[in-house]
């Protein structure tokens, strides 16, 4: 898990999704249902907002497709479909990966903070005369 940790954290800052996605992240390595239990909690906490959790159930399926790939896809399609084929089953199941993730960037980068309430506690809307 330590491994895995720079990765998980890389990914949410990339996104600007708040450090506390970078828990369930790392945790879909393992179990799928175990990281988008720590999602629902985070948002029943309010410390994601609906669209955050969103974009972090979707950011939850990257890990699963990595660790799939390795023991279902790679071996079964190249077997089954036979190398041209199944190279290209491979390839196309990685651009759709990849396009998930660019997804993911693009709309977490279109938040205004990485973490509303961090933002708030820090006085930052205090100085502008707004309120949280």
């Amino acid at each position: 898990m330590e491994k895995l940790k720079p990765v998980g954290k890389m990914f949410t800052k990339l996104a600007h999704l708040p450090p506390e996605v970078s828990l369930p992240f790392i945790s879909s390595f393992g179990s799928s249902y175990t990281g988008g239990a720590m999602v629902i909690s985070l948002q029943e906490k309010k410390v994601l907002s609906e669209r955050q959790a969103i974009l972090s159930a979707l950011a939850l399926s990257v890990p699963v497709f990595l660790r799939e790939f390795f023991s279902y896809f790679l071996p079964t399609a190249l077997s089954v479909l036979g190398w041209a084929l199944g190279s290209f089953h491979l390839c196309l199941r990685i651009l759709v990966i990849g396009a998930k993730v660019v997804f993911v960037i693009l709309v977490g980068r279109k938040s205004p903070v990485q973490n509303w309430l961090s933002f708030c506690n820090s006085g930052n809307l205090i100085k502008r005369g707004e309120r949280c």
